[in-house]
């Protein structure tokens, strides 16, 4: 009797000996050359769009109350200029020294990011709604010698700078950048009339002063021939696959390789405009490495506008942003792009996008069906801070896969295992395993965490995912514990040691919950030693110690927590409660 012929379904094995998926790859995608980079360090992303384009507008910042503000590259790139001088002059920083930005989306953000490029240093971003507790962790641990912080949120560094490296506080202001009228209106109605400006006591510099100390110096340019670009150009801060905040070491390297790789899947998408550039809206936070990547590296290195939202919540707030600029580009979460189509305004007069990509977390088939018929393309992609934001991204040309996070972006490797390590064929669940120029390769100060997730050039994402014989990427479940909220890493470890520490509580585990608008959201199970704990009193020490996305929105009281023979909590058991 005759065999039925051999297919790819049943004898593929992804073993990351063979990209399979690349046959399927567009035409622009299969022109990726590994050995080709525009660029060998950060800082050459923003000389090369000063060089070509001084005069076009590169950032945009767009407030809630209708004040807009244009910057051209000509203008961020002499002010970056001024804050390295700043930082080496002044401060007498040198290469290789940890600046540390805890800002939301402003002109300030690309300013002191290449700034502190071009002065050779690294960057370690933080969320600026994080707890003294989580700044004083990060900045300890990144050996952090200078902050650029926020006035709105100075009050959280008062008892956060003690036992840190840091020798300089530079603190920024919303109205900065804007001309004098309208920075003094600003500035009346912030700190006046509205009165969000905390009180802070502690020494800094205000951020104007620091650029004008550094502009005094006229021009300097460092040599950064020294850097190598295999040296690390941002420590990511990351739960990584599992556990407490780790920075990953993103290189130069990563850097510029993977906006090669994003070149190659979206360069048709980046010539569509009828008006001569692109912008992007830029709502996820510069500190995510979504928008780092995507938003700020990619459309700088298109010398393209980034057009920036400081605060999207409400997210009518959004509205100003399209009311004076044309927005080619989006990129959010699934509640961003829900949440928008819910707006009377935004349905009454859909703007004309041209791509969305979804990231952080999964689109729900709804968001997207809705989206594709009301409002224009959209795409899914998925990444890990670890992998510079890429892993895998849908096709723009329509052959994208519903439910599936796309193929493997050009120049990756992939394979996925079972828990023996054998590799699994196609269909099978496995966890994946990652390798390419975009992964990082370790996390500072942490030689156990990096030898358990890179090994021989790969790296384990903790995933659990399956391929398809074209490439598609599907997330089945996470191998750790890990709790994904609007887009953001939660880990149950951090969660737990933090109300273990409250009084009256003897025992505690924490597991993700379905949400309808979050995706998932913290449930916290607790044994009291006091009966008189309640569920406000958990939320409110919680909210007093943790970024709020972070603060479970259950809490369950139990007489007992599941245990294994050995007395470890069982959090899938949690689950089923």
């Amino acid at each position: 009797m005759q065999q039925p012929e051999a297919t790819v379904e049943n004898t593929q094995k992804i073993d990351g000996n063979n990209r399979f998926w690349a046959e399927h790859y567009a035409p622009d995608i299969r022109g990726y050359d590994h050995q080709t980079r525009r660029y060998q360090r950060v800082s050459d992303i923003l000389d090369t769009a000063v060089r070509n384009t001084p005069e076009r507008v590169g950032f945009s910042l767009v407030l809630p109350s209708g004040h807009c503000l244009d910057k051209t590259y000509a203008e961020i790139g002499r002010a970056s200029d001024a804050i390295a001088c700043y930082l080496r002059e002044d401060l007498g920083l040198f290469p290789g020294d940890v600046a540390a930005i805890q800002l939301p989306n402003s002109i300030h953000y690309p300013v002191i990011l290449f700034g502190a490029m071009k002065a050779g240093l690294k960057v370690t971003n933080l969320n600026p709604l994080y707890t003294p507790r989580e700044i004083v962790h990060q900045l300890q641990d990144s050996g952090a010698k200078v902050l650029f912080g926020f006035n709105l949120f100075a009050d959280r560094l008062q008892t956060a700078l003690k036992d840190t490296a840091v020798e300089q506080v530079v603190i920024a202001a919303l109205w900065e950048f804007f001309p004098q009228a309208a920075s003094d209106a600003l500035r009346h109605t912030i700190t006046d009339v509205a009165k969000l400006v905390p009180e802070y006591s502690f020494d800094h510099v205000p951020f104007e002063d620091a650029l004008a100390q550094g502009m005094a110096h006229g021009e300097i340019y460092y040599d950064l021939s020294q850097i190598d670009p295999g040296s690390a150009a941002f420590l990511q801060y990351t739960g990584g696959t599992t556990g407490v905040s780790k920075g990953a070491e993103l290189t130069h390297d990563n850097v510029t390789h993977v906006l090669e790789m994003l070149n190659a899947c979206v360069h048709g998408a980046m010539q569509k405009t009828d008006h001569g550039q692109m912008s992007i809206l830029t709502v996820i936070p510069y500190y995510h490495i979504f928008a780092l990547i995507v938003n700020l590296m990619h459309f700088t290195a298109a010398s393209g506008r980034n057009v920036l939202i400081p605060n999207p919540n409400p997210i009518a707030n959004l509205k100003p942003a399209f009311d004076n600029y044309d927005i080619d580009w989006l990129t959010g979460v699934d509640t961003l792009f829900s949440g928008l189509m819910a707006l009377d305004w935004f349905q009454q007069t859909p703007p004309q996008i041209g791509l969305a990509i979804g990231g952080g977390t999964s689109l729900r088939p709804d968001t997207a069906r809705r989206w594709s018929e009301q409002i224009g393309p959209i795409v899914e992609g998925y990444g890990m801070t670890e992998t510079t934001c890429m892993i895998a991204l849908s096709p723009l040309d329509g052959s994208d896969k519903p439910g599936t996070a796309g193929r493997p972006v050009p120049g990756l490797d992939i394979k996925i295992t079972r828990s023996d390590g054998a590799p699994v064929g196609i269909g099978e669940a496995g966890e994946l395993h990652v390798r390419g120029p975009n992964i990082a390769t370790a996390y500072l100060n942490r030689p156990d965490a990096s030898a358990e997730t890179f090994a021989d050039g790969w790296m384990a994402t903790g995933d659990i995912v399956t391929m398809d014989a074209e490439g598609h990427l599907a997330i089945v479940d996470r191998k750790k514990d890990m709790i994904l909220v609007s887009g953001f890493n939660v880990y149950p470890n951090e969660l737990e040691a933090v109300i273990q520490s409250m009084p009256g509580v003897a025992e505690v585990a924490v597991v993700g919950e379905a949400h309808p608008t979050r995706g998932e959201s913290p449930a916290a199970f607790v044994k009291r030693a006091d009966p008189a704990v309640t569920e406000e009193m958990v939320i409110e020490y919680c909210r007093a110690n943790l970024t709020a996305y972070k603060v479970p929105t259950q809490v369950h009281f139990l007489e007992e927590l599941p245990k294994s023979s050995v007395g470890k909590i069982m959090r899938k058991e949690l689950r089923s409660c």
